[in-house]
C-alpha cells in the first residue's frame, strides 16, 4: 500500500510508486486565482481553485526533481500545467537543513488566457488594452528552503522565491503595464510528520 501525505505545497497526495529514490503520486492541490484589486479591479475576478494532478519525485543522494503535472477541477482555472524544480538539500547542522535550486513552470493557452487575457468589456471598464495571449504560459524561478527541526515530527521552514514571468503572460498589459514580471514570494511554514 502508498503512503497518504500532506504538504502545503504540492497538496495532498498518494504514493502509489514508491523506491528508495522514485515515487509517482496522484496529488490534489490548491491554486490561487486572481484577486483584482487596484488597478485591475475592473476585471473579472478568477476564483482560486482545486488542482487534480500526478506528482513525480525523484531524489538520488542530495538531489531532489519534482515534477507535476495538473489541471482545474473546481475554480476559474482552465487548461493544463506542468511545474518542475530541482533542489539541492543538505544540512548545516542536526537542527538545520536547506535547500535551494531553479524551478520553472509551464502552462497552455487556455492557462494563459485566463489569468492575463483582457476582454474587450474588460478593456472598456479598466482603461487596459484589450489583449488576447495567444502562446503558453511560462514563468521560471530560483527558490530556497531553510528549516528547524524543533522534533523528529516538527518542523518550520522559511521559503523564498524569485520569478520571472516571459513570453505572452509578461506581454500582457495586466502586468507590463500596472504590475510586474517579475515576482517575489515568501513564506513560513510549520510542518508535521506522520
Amino acid at each position: 500500500l502508498g503512503t497518504l501525505f500532506i504538504n502545503p505545497i504540492t497538496g495532498i497526495g498518494w504514493n502509489v510508486v514508491r523506491t528508495e529514490q522514485l515515487t509517482i503520486s496522484p496529488v490534489i492541490s490548491y491554486e490561487r486565482g486572481r484577486d483584482d484589486v487596484g488597478d485591475i479591479s475592473e476585471l473579472d475576478k478568477v476564483d482560486d481553485g482545486a488542482m487534480a494532478g500526478v506528482l513525480l519525485s525523484w531524489t538520488p543522494g542530495p538531489w531532489q526533481f519534482n515534477t507535476e503535472l495538473a489541471t482545474p477541477v473546481a475554480g476559474d482555472l482552465e487548461g493544463i500545467r506542468l511545474r518542475s524544480y530541482l533542489r539541492f538539500r543538505g544540512r548545516l547542522s542536526p537542527q538545520w537543513s536547506y535547500g535551494f535550486g531553479p524551478g520553472a513552470t509551464w502552462a497552455n493557452e487556455k492557462w494563459n488566457d485566463v489569468l492575463f487575457g483582457v476582454s474587450d468589456a474588460e478593456a472598456t471598464r479598466s482603461g487596459l488594452a484589450a489583449y488576447d495571449p495567444g502562446g503558453a504560459f511560462l514563468r521560471a524561478s530560483v527558490n530556497g528552503r531553510l528549516t528547524y527541526h524543533v522534533t523528529p515530527e516538527w518542523n518550520v521552514s522559511s521559503i523564498a522565491r524569485y520569478s520571472r514571468l516571459f513570453g505572452d503572460a509578461a506581454d500582457s498589459p495586466i502586468v507590463s503595464d500596472v504590475g510586474d514580471a517579475n515576482q517575489w514570494f515568501g513564506s513560513l511554514i510549520v510542518t508535521y510528520s506522520f
